[in-house]
């Protein structure tokens, strides 16, 4: 059997092994600077072409639905199936997570054929994302709707829901800075050695910008558009409301959900947090180049 593919992301390294034929596996641009050949956190065999059901993977009640994927239990492993729509209701793909989150499967009941036994990574949209989320919430992290970047060693983030301009203030910092852009939609966060860091994952924004560093948090921003640059210190109160409206968190599991409102709120305590509001040019970079970075 292949080695598969191993990913790092946000400290996290993800095995992903494949089986039924599949030698190894296609993989977009964006994961390309996240490949390692460190030891695995978490393996993921990868299995095509075979019926969930056979492996006792179909699940029990359904306990959480978003129409193109929903999440269900059976003797403690986590169950998601994705997309639903085919006439019998048959999932074309399955991710199943061991109780532990350190083993699991991926089953793929409909794939396209191999080129030279080259599969398509399982690695994609919703299943990834899903997976990242559910494993964060393990390990003391989040998956925020943010950019940020990397500069001395420090960690800045702006925080934002779509539309509130955070590709494009990546883009304004990448013009005048030579400093990694984490993201441009979505950052890690995690609490690793009583230190919260920042780290680039590879679900970009319209800027298409990733990046596999990391570094310490320095700042939260959260980003307002406005006529005028301005930042105002936020309550520590206000910043969790205003970070947890923003997080991916992971809605079908309890005690996760429990876990990731928990470091929602030690981040917003041990971080300064600002509202931050921005013109759309070279004078948003030059206010936090003014106040942090000189």
């Amino acid at each position: 059997m292949s080695e598969g593919l191993k990913l790092k992301i946000a400290d996290i390294v993800f095995s992903i092994l494949p089986e039924g034929g599949i030698e190894g596996f296609s993989l977009g641009k964006n994961y390309i600077p996240f490949i390692t050949e460190e030891e695995p956190d978490v393996v993921l065999e990868t299995i095509r072409g075979e019926n969930p059901t056979k492996r006792g993977l179909a699940g029990e009640k359904t306990l959480f639905d978003a129409s193109l994927w929903n999440y269900c239990q059976t003797d403690g492993r986590h169950i998601f199936k994705f997309s639903l729509a085919s006439k019998n209701n048959r999932p074309e793909r399955i991710l199943a997570l061991e109780p532990d989150f350190k083993r699991g499967k991926i089953i793929l009941s409909k794939v396209g054929r191999l080129k030279d036994g080259i599969l398509q990574s399982p690695f994609t949209y919703p299943l990834d994302q899903l997976l990242m989320i559910s494993i964060l919430s393990q390990m003391q992290g989040l998956l925020v709707h943010s950019c940020g970047f990397k500069y001395k060693n420090k960690g800045y983030l702006f925080v934002g829901s779509s539309g509130a301009g955070k590709s494009t203030l990546s883009k304004i910092i990448r013009k005048n800075i030579d400093t990694p852009i984490l993201n441009d939609d979505r950052i890690a966060v995690r609490k690793r050695h009583n230190r919260f860091y920042v780290y680039g994952t590879p679900w970009h924004g319209t800027a298409e910008f990733v990046s596999p560093e990391k570094a310490p948090l320095s700042g939260l921003f959260f980003l307002k558009k406005d006529t005028k640059n301005s930042l105002q210190r936020l309550s520590i109160s206000d910043a969790v409301s205003r970070l947890f409206k923003c997080l991916f968190p992971p809605f079908w599991d309890r005690e996760g959900l429990t876990s990731t409102l928990k470091i929602c709120e030690d981040t917003a305590t041990a971080v300064p947090s600002f509202e931050f509001g921005f013109t759309p040019d070279d004078r948003a970079f030059e206010t936090i180049r003014d106040k942090f970075l000189i």
